[in-house]
């Protein structure tokens, strides 16, 4: 399986971020910027359906 990378972007600083779906939780689960500190669902930093799609899979 090849890696990828997921593209993240924090609303409250707005930091842009990418990272590997294993340095990630599952989605639904609490992630905090390394800028800011904001935590909220991983799934809210998260920029694109296709992003969304790898992080489910990854962890299905």
């Amino acid at each position: 399986m090849q890696d990828g990378w997921i593209p993240l972007q924090c609303t409250d600083c707005g930091a842009e971020l990418e990272y590997s779906p294993a340095d990630l939780p599952p989605t639904g689960n609490e992630f905090t910027c390394e800028r800011c500190r904001s935590t909220r669902p991983v799934s809210e930093f998260i920029q694109t359906q296709e992003g969304l799609e790898i992080l489910e899979s990854f962890h299905g």
